[in-house]
C-alpha cells in the first residue's frame, strides 16, 4: 500500500482541534477514546451524555 502526503498547509481549524485535545487531562482523553471506539463498533449505541 502506498501512502500519499500533501504539502498543503493544515487549516487553522485542524490546528485548533489539536490544541484543544492537548488541553484534556488523562481521564478526559481516555473517555474520549472510549466514546470514539464505541462509536466505531456500535454507532447507534453511543451515549456521550452519560445518560441513556
Amino acid at each position: 500500500m502506498q501512502l500519499h502526503f500533501t504539502k498543503d498547509v493544515l487549516p487553522d481549524s485542524v490546528t485548533n482541534d489539536f490544541q484543544n485535545l492537548n488541553k484534556l487531562n488523562e481521564q478526559q482523553f481516555r473517555r474520549l477514546i472510549e466514546i470514539l471506539f464505541q462509536f466505531l463498533l456500535e454507532p447507534k449505541e453511543v451515549c456521550v451524555c452519560g445518560v441513556w
